[in-house]
């Protein structure tokens, strides 16, 4: 019972309008295009994964892009994370503004550094803007859509995960 009761808290810190959290700092560090390290004004550091979307990996065409384009517009400058849950990897999954007012996913999405995660998000506020912006950027064939095959990290990993023995994403 334990066990299940720790699985719904998890879930239900995940959803849209759960207990959201808001916390402003500095970023200090890009891992990936679309998980940032940052300093918060309190003193303590935060690890954050952008929410609704997924840039690709380093390994793949365009994660080396997506980075750098994330360390050209939030690299020691001030964010604010609205925040109520972690990833696997104990990243918060937060919506990221820039300055307060530039929402990092959407200019991913924009120059086509990101692919939207929709699953489950239909109710999510910014899923029609987010699939437009896409859409937007295949149209113009921007960042990753200039290539013939795009395969979403989700995807890269799974083959990833298989190619080396491991059994989950």
């Amino acid at each position: 019972m334990k066990r299940f009761s720790l699985i719904l808290l998890l879930i239900l810190q995940n959803l849209p309008g759960f207990s959201q959290n808001v916390a402003e700092g500095i970023v200090f560090e890009v891992k990936e295009g679309d998980i940032i390290l940052v300093a918060l004004t309190d003193g303590d550091t935060l690890s954050a994964k952008v929410n609704y979307i997924e840039c690709p990996e380093l390994e793949q065409s365009f994660g080396d892009a997506a980075k750098a384009f994330t360390k050209k517009i939030c690299l020691k400058k001030s964010v604010t994370l609205t925040y109520s849950g972690y990833d696997k990897d104990r990243n918060v999954m937060a919506s990221v503004l820039v300055k307060g007012e530039k929402d990092l996913a959407a200019m991913l999405l924009e120059n086509g550094l990101a692919w939207h995660y929709s699953k489950g998000l239909s109710t999510h506020p910014n899923t029609s803007v987010y699939l437009s912006l896409e859409e937007k950027a295949k149209e113009k064939k921007k960042g990753l859509w200039k290539e013939p095959e795009q395969i979403p990290p989700w995807t890269f990993r799974n083959h990833q995960n298989k190619w080396e023995g491991k059994t989950s994403i």
